[in-house]
């Protein structure tokens, strides 16, 4: 008896396992048929690479000092480098809003991201360096990294000068304002040479606190305009086709670094943010 009870089972087992596989394709051709499931779309075609990721975050910040761009998840800060975001209908390429945040940021033409600013109070008074009532401060966006430790992308490099008689300009040193606020300054020797190293001084003491007021302010000027960002609109069944909207930036800092954050949910309202 108790042998014919366990060859029962034995044959039961295997339908019950048999009957469930059947059920689970029966499910699975129904969902693909009828576009529950997309299978094909989002089967992985042999050597090519799946650099498509569906998100729902429509929040992006352009890390200044990486030249980086990143989503928000809705709890951390995450990067695509080489990947195309999709949201919703929208499907947004790294490689094109990482150029429109640099370009926006740095602006093509040279003439917007160069200035020569007048300094009216003192900047060097008596000593080796005599007594000077004003200076020219030519100022710079420093676009790219230079391996010292102190250029970095983002930073505002300025070249102090005094041209008090017409055609006779007198280099006073150079500075550096960093993201955090900080203030380097190359001063010049009693020849009129550089001294060849940035000294880091008090960015809450004059003259060098009205230098870091004046070149943040210029620094951030462009921020009063949006950003024009673009992206593909993808339906399936339809062509695809290019759309732009323009965006005003937020600039936040974390950790002595300057990030502009947007939201493509909040387009701008005119020209001027």
């Amino acid at each position: 008896m108790n042998k014919k009870a366990e060859t029962q089972t034995g044959y039961l087992v295997p339908l019950i396992v048999a009957l469930i596989v059947l059920a689970l394709v029966v499910v699975g051709i129904w969902a693909i048929s009828s576009g529950r499931i997309n299978f094909w779309k989002d089967l992985p075609v042999p050597g090519e690479k799946n650099d498509t990721i569906k998100v729902e975050s429509t929040t992006f910040r352009y890390i200044i000092s990486d030249d980086a761009v990143e989503y928000y998840t809705g709890t951390e800060w995450q990067g695509f480098k080489g990947k195309s975001l999709d949201i919703g209908n929208k499907r947004v390429d790294y490689d094109d809003i990482r150029r429109q945040f640099k370009s926006y940021f740095h602006v093509i033409r040279p003439e917007e991201r160069i200035e020569i600013t007048r300094y009216q109070k003192k900047i060097y008074d008596g000593g080796e360096y005599g007594e000077v009532p004003w200076l020219d401060a030519v100022l710079f966006l420093i676009e790219d990294v230079v391996p010292n430790g102190i250029r970095e992308k983002g930073n505002v490099f300025g070249v102090l000068a005094n041209s008090a008689n017409k055609g006779d300009s007198k280099k006073y040193g150079q500075f550096i304002v960093n993201q955090k606020g900080e203030i380097f300054i190359n001063k010049v020797k009693p020849d009129l040479e550089l001294e060849g190293n940035f000294k880091k001084q008090s960015s809450s003491e004059e003259p060098y606190k009205m230098i870091v007021e004046r070149a943040i302010e210029w620094r951030d000027r462009v921020l009063k305009k949006p950003v024009e960002l673009s992206w593909r609109v993808v339906e399936k069944g339809k062509e695809e086709k290019k759309e732009n909207g323009k965006f005003c930036t937020e600039k936040i800092s974390f950790q002595g670094e300057i990030s502009l954050v947007v939201r493509l949910e909040k387009p701008a309202n005119g020209e001027t943010c």
